[in-house]
């Protein structure tokens, strides 16, 4: 978005929901991650914050 806003929920099609394949060797990394970064609802965001979302959200 042109206007660096970040909008959750649902895509506009299905085109814009996948699956994504990580290898076992990630899995422990990913779990640390979480516990300490991620929000804790189920459907909680993966990268929080400035530190992690700011250039994502940049024009």
């Amino acid at each position: 978005m042109k206007t660096g806003e970040l909008v959750t929920g649902r895509p506009k099609t299905d085109a814009g929901v996948g699956v994504v394949t990580l290898q076992e060797v990630i899995i422990g990394d990913l779990r640390w991650h979480l516990q300490r970064f991620g929000e804790e609802a189920p459907d909680g965001l993966v990268l929080v914050g400035e530190q992690f979302c700011g250039d994502l959200r940049d024009p």
